[in-house]
Parts: C-alpha cells; structure tokens; sequence
C-alpha cells in the first residue's frame, strides 16, 4: 500500500513537471522535445553559433558584410519564435589595436543590433566584443555584463572578450572558469599573414576549431579566423546560458558570474574597482528606443524588476 501511495504521488510530481515544462517551451516558442531556437547575428565564421550547437541550440544564421547582406536592409518580425538572440557586431572600431577606429561607426552597428532583438522579442540575448564596447540597454531586459578570457573557458590564448547577457526574467548566467591554468599564448592577427609561417589553419587551431574555408582569399582567411569567437569561450557561454538563473545572494555584486564568500559581496579586487567605475558614470551606455508603433509589439512584456542591478547610465 506505501508503495502504491509513493508511486501515485511520483507519478503526480512527474506530470506536474511535465507541464511546467510544456509551458515553459511553449512561453519560449517552441514545442515540448524541440531544441531552442536562436538566431545568429554577425555571424561570420560563427564560431559563437558552433559552439551553442555543440550544446543542444538549434542556431539560425543572419546577415552579415561577408555575404554582402548588410544588417540594415534586414527585418525580423518573428516575435516569438527565437528563444535567444546571440551577436558579435564589427569590434575593430572600439578595438585598440585600430589607430584609425571610429567609435561612432561602431555605435551605429550596435544599435542595428539592438533593433534587430528588439523585433524578435526573444526571451534572452547575448552580446560578445571587445573591452571597450558601450554598455547596451533595452526596453523589456536587464543586462548583464561580464569579462572572459579563452584560457579560463580551457582554450589556448589570453584573448579577453566582454559579454552582454540580456533577460526578460531577469535571470544571469554563470560561466564556468578553470584556475591555475597556463595559457598557451598564441596570436590570432586580423589581416594580412605576417610571415610565411603564419598560415591560416595554424590560427584557426589557434581559436579551437579547424576551419578551412578554401573559398576564400588568405587576406579574407584572416579576417574571418581573426574576427571569430573562441571556441572554448563560445561553449562556455553556451553551457551558461542552459544553466541561467535568477541572482542569489552568493552572486558577486558587479554580476560577473563568480560566486563570493559570506565575507565579501565581491568576488574579486577587480570586481571592486568595476563597482567604483559605474558608481562614478565613467562608462557609456546604448539605449535603443523603439518608435511608438514598435511599443506594442506581441510578447513586449515588462521585465521582472531587479534591484541588485543599480549603476549609473550615460548617454
């Protein structure tokens, strides 16, 4: 009799589990069984886009220069039925190997960006760049912004790259990082080979994943190769991005993803110091506002409030 009493309640929790889930799926546009939909923007070589079908995403790829389809002339009205958007919008003009960047030329192509999830209206995004990128805001999202090098995700380089992580339930995500581990310093460059031994395929190894993309010129090999997201970072996100959740209490104060002790609300010194950073307004910040007709676009929910995000935003 116990047994058929525990069994009955078994059953009950797994059917209750069951619709959770049914509804989750169904909130996220998709069918029960299905594997998440995300859509790709910029993607290029895509690495970023590899490594979330390495882990289950079912990834669509979007515009992009290198097939002379550029994002402007591009509309996505399918509201709902991406579950996230990923992106790597151009980073050589906020990078700082570029003497001759335009900040102002990248901060237009951000903001096609941010237009473009505005109008899937996806349950989360992800945005990938360099350092010295602006901070992103959008109507509906709270955003997370944290830093990840290739050698923490178990890749080959110190390659730094800054990830903007936007939720409409206010979740976070956690990439996992090794510590103790040496790097092996290898050189990604982005243009033309500068010496004989440096081959495209030594470089694309470099970035973890053996492109060889023979239909294009070895300038164009760089580019693509160089401009790519590692491989190992690409995962990584990917993996986090399946285990997202609500922020705790264990989480670091700057969102970084780390998690802190019971004496510290920060993870690490640096932690501390981006904290005084935003408390000051040092960084700027894109905010993409939808015009009035766009307002009321199907599945524009109010985001779910979170209070431990609270730093300045300049304009």
């Amino acid at each position: 009799m116990g047994r058929c009493v525990v069994t009955a309640v078994e059953s009950q929790s797994q059917a209750q589990s069951r619709q959770a889930d049914h509804q989750a799926n169904h909130a996220a546009g998709q069918t029960p069984g299905q594997s998440p939909l995300v859509l790709s923007l910029f993607p290029g070589a895509d690495l970023l886009g590899r490594g979330f079908q390495r882990n289950g995403f079912v990834v669509v790829r979007g515009p992009d220069t290198l097939l002379d389809d550029p994002i402007e002339d591009w509309n996505c009205r399918a509201v709902g039925k991406f579950q996230g958007v990923i992106a790597g919008p151009p980073c050589q003009e906020y990078s700082d190997a570029n003497r001759h960047k335009n900040p102002a030329e990248g901060d237009r192509l951000m903001l096609e960006c941010l237009r473009c999830i505005w109008e899937c209206q996806p349950e989360w995004f992800l945005i990938e760049n360099v350092r010295n990128v602006p901070d992103v805001a959008l109507d509906g999202y709270h955003v997370q912004r944290l830093d990840v090098t290739d050698c923490e995700c178990g890749g080959f380089q110190k390659r730094l790259r800054h990830i903007q992580f936007g939720s409409k339930l206010g979740q976070i995500i956690r990439p996992v990082r090794t510590n103790g581990v040496r790097p092996v310093t290898r050189k990604v460059v982005v243009g033309q080979p500068r010496s004989p031994h440096d081959r495209p395929s030594r470089r694309a190894a470099a970035q973890g994943f053996p492109l060889r993309l023979r239909k294009l010129t070895k300038r164009a090999r760089s580019q693509v190769i160089g401009n790519a997201v590692p491989m190992a970072i690409a995962e990584s996100l990917a993996r986090a991005v399946t285990a997202r959740s609500e922020v705790t209490e264990q989480d670091c104060v700057c969102l970084c993803g780390r998690v802190t002790t019971a004496r510290s609300r920060h993870a690490l010194p640096s932690c501390r110091k981006r904290m005084e950073r935003r408390r000051r307004r040092v960084t700027r910040t894109l905010t993409y506002s939808a015009p009035p007709a766009e307002s009321r676009l199907p599945g524009h929910d109010q985001a779910k409030s979170w209070p431990l995000r609270s730093h300045g935003v300049v304009r």
